[in-house]
């Protein structure tokens, strides 16, 4: 995640992908539902603050977006937080 944010800046959606894939590693490989929630958060806030039409990319912003959604919505499962996780998956 340094790497990328080195490389593209604090507002970029890549660096939001990276949180989104660090997320999925805390759920799925190690079962912390908390941490995969934060850096699910991060990465919502790092998409819904910098991306701004027109966007060359806006397939992988697109993807990004869903996994970020299906992985905080797993997280928040996990977490026992119905109300929010069904708010994400409506």
């Amino acid at each position: 995640m340094a790497l990328t944010r080195i490389c593209y800046g604090d507002s970029h959606w890549k660096l939001a992908e990276a949180h989104v894939n660090l997320a999925k590693g805390y759920l799925q490989l190690k079962g912390m539902s908390l941490q995969a929630k934060q850096h699910a958060e991060k990465a919502k806030e790092i998409l819904t603050s910098s991306i701004v039409p027109p966007y060359n990319d806006n397939t992988d912003v697109f993807k990004c977006s869903v996994e970020l959604f299906h992985t905080l919505g797993q997280a928040l499962l996990s977490l026992q937080k119905y109300p929010f996780a069904s708010s994400l998956y409506r």
